[in-house]
């Protein structure tokens, strides 16, 4: 147990969460199991080098307080639940929808359209159950995003495994472009 327990302010929680998506989605260097979780002391060593106050319940807190679901706790380990760059077998359930959303650039459509969506430097597709969602993440590769909607019964009879990994976020190999179609504004 720490000897000195303290918590957050906003500006230290997005920092230490800053780099633990790092760690834990990119960083190959440390060591963890074939699912992802990372031992939460080891967490705090290694970021300890760029931070040096973290303790391993500042780890613990950022994950339990995420709003977006991006960590995973399980008893002393932790892990990204989506974003990795590294190998990871994940273990969540099917996707239950019917739609999912996806946001792009204006000057991306007709590729994707025609190409379908594939991970770029990520494993895999991230895809939103909300179009509010989807626009917030689209908002980081463009001002004024376009939103696409995957027909998800149309990709799973296409073979197609789409896993929930929390309520914001859904992960999918890639989607093809028979199961996409531009979302018209308005509708959603």
């Amino acid at each position: 147990m720490d000897q000195e327990f303290t918590f957050l302010d906003e500006k230290q929680r997005e920092r230490l969460s800053r780099l633990m998506a790092f760690h834990l989605r990119h960083d190959a260097t440390i060591e963890r199991t074939p699912e992802g979780y990372v031992s939460v002391q080891k967490l705090a060593d290694v970021i300890r080098r760029k931070i040096n106050w973290v303790k391993p319940h500042h780890i613990r807190e950022v994950a339990l307080f995420d709003t977006k679901g991006r960590y995973e706790l399980n008893g002393q380990l932790i892990r990204a639940r989506y974003g990795h760059s590294v190998d990871v077998k994940l273990d969540y359930p099917e996707a239950d929808v019917d739609v999912l959303y996806y946001a792009v650039a204006p000057d991306s459509v007709p590729q994707v359209t025609a190409a379908g969506l594939k991970p770029q430097v990520r494993k895999m597709v991230h895809l939103s159950p909300r179009v509010d969602w989807a626009l917030e993440a689209g908002r980081i590769r463009a001002e004024n995003p376009v939103v696409l909607a995957v027909d998800v019964r149309r990709a799973k009879q296409r073979g197609i495994k789409i896993l929930k990994a929390s309520d914001r976020v859904y992960l999918a190999p890639e989607i093809p472009p028979e199961c996409i179609k531009v979302l018209e504004k308005g509708s959603g």
